[in-house]
Order: C-alpha cells, then sequence, then structure tokens
C-alpha cells in the first residue's frame, strides 16, 4: 500500500510508536473511555501488519471493527473514493463511535455477518474477535466470512497465539479484566488457542493457501496475522 505524503499510520516493530497528530482530534466527539481505548489500542495492536494486506481498491468487510479505527487508518493512505468499506459489530456503543469517523463509502453497522451479501469483498479482516468466540462458534463465523468474500478474496486474521507461554498468560490476565470485570469488549470469556488450531479452522471453512506470519516483536502478546484465501477467480 502506497502512503499519501506526510501520513504516518503505524510503526514497523523496533521503532518508536508516536502516536498519529490527527488521532484525537478525529475521534474528538467520542466519548472519553472510548477515546482513551482506542489510544490504548492502537499502541498495543500491530495494524500496519494489517494494512499491508489491503489493497489500494477494493471493497473490504471488518468484522468486529469495534470503534473503527482500521478504517480510519486506511482511509489515510487512501485518497477519498478509492475503496469502499463496510464494518460491523454487535457492540451498539463502538458502532457510535465508529460512526464519528465515517466518510463518503465508509459506513458503521450494528448488524450480523449473515446480513452481509455474499461474494461481495475483496476483503474480509476480522482483529482480535476469535479469542472472545467460543472454540465451537469458530465454524460458523469463520464459514459466514469465506461466504462474504468474492472468489479469490482473502480473509486476514489478526489475533493472539498461545505462544510464548508467557506473552500467553500476559494475554489472558489482560483480556479477562478486560471482557470479564470491565467489560471493554463483548463476548465469552477469552481464550488462547495455538496456531495450528486457527490454520485448522481456516482450512474447514473452504480456505487454501494459510499464511502465518508472528507480528509480536517488541508487544506482550503473542500476535499472530493469518491471511487465507477463497478459491476461484476474481472478476
Amino acid at each position: 500500500v502506497a502512503r499519501r505524503p506526510g501520513v504516518e499510520v503505524c510503526p514497523p516493530a523496533g521503532r518508536r510508536r508516536t502516536l498519529p497528530s490527527d488521532l484525537a482530534s478525529a475521534f474528538r466527539r467520542a466519548p472519553l473511555a472510548a477515546r482513551l481505548r482506542i489510544v490504548g489500542r492502537w499502541f498495543l495492536c500491530p495494524f500496519a501488519a494489517v494494512l499491508r494486506h489491503l489493497p489500494e481498491t477494493g471493497r473490504f468487510l471488518d468484522v468486529g471493527c469495534g470503534d473503527g479505527l482500521l478504517f480510519w487508518l486506511a482511509a489515510r493512505l487512501r485518497p477519498p473514493g478509492a475503496w469502499e468499506g463496510v464494518g460491523i459489530d454487535h457492540d451498539p456503543g463502538k458502532i457510535a463511535v465508529a460512526r464519528t469517523i465515517a466518510r463518503p463509502g465508509i459506513r458503521f453497522e450494528d448488524a450480523s455477518l449473515a446480513s452481509m451479501p455474499g461474494g461481495a469483498f475483496d476483503r474480509v479482516t476480522m482483529m482480535d474477535v476469535l479469542y472472545c468466540v467460543p472454540p465451537e462458534g469458530w465454524d460458523a463465523l469463520l464459514a459466514g466470512c469465506a461466504r462474504a468474500l468474492a472468489p479469490g478474496g482473502r480473509l486476514i486474521v489478526k489475533d493472539v497465539v498461545d505462544e510464548p507461554r508467557w506473552k500467553s498468560w500476559f494475554t489472558r490476565a489482560q483480556e479477562a479484566i478486560a471482557v470479564t470485570l470491565l467489560g471493554m469488549t463483548k463476548g465469552a470469556r477469552p481464550h488462547v488457542e495455538s496456531r495450528r488450531t486457527f490454520e485448522s479452522a481456516l482450512e474447514r471453512a473452504g480456505l487454501r493457501g494459510v499464511e502465518v506470519e508472528r507480528i509480536d516483536r517488541g508487544r506482550p502478546y503473542g500476535h499472530a496475522l493469518f491471511v487465507a484465501e477463497k478459491p476461484g477467480t476474481s472478476p
């Protein structure tokens, strides 16, 4: 993805992470608690790894979009109108925040994955969702993502894995507080699974060519990126 002049999105691992100068103004209408959550997520989550897999143009669906931070960062890289995005989440409070930074061609909905049109998206992203979904619910969720993809489209999953062990323990402790005690994220009790568990689930959804990348350098969580393709040829 080519950068627009003067735009810093997310620095790679090893570089000092400096908050984008326009982030605070972009989310200025959000409640204070939401703004603090957004800032924390920007520092802790390697968004740049996901953004690398979004092409310059196309239709993108973000499942579990939260406050809309991924699409806000993506929009900073592209001229207006170059792409279309739909973000969905089951938390109406976060959708309300995301709608404050919506722009032409990008919308956010308190909607289910099942309500999305089939075969309509070139990329489907899902960041830190599966760890809050019971393992028995993964197959249905990933099958829904695969259904939404156009032939040749790619599903991009950013989540946490169970290695190294100390990062797994840290993740479980922190997310138990965020989900169970503070209610910052809606979902089941957090759990951390193996890399192979993710790969197998993606394959069961009918996706192929699963690529795995560790993206946790310099961060306390076991971040991993999984990219898989829907069989078929892009139109």
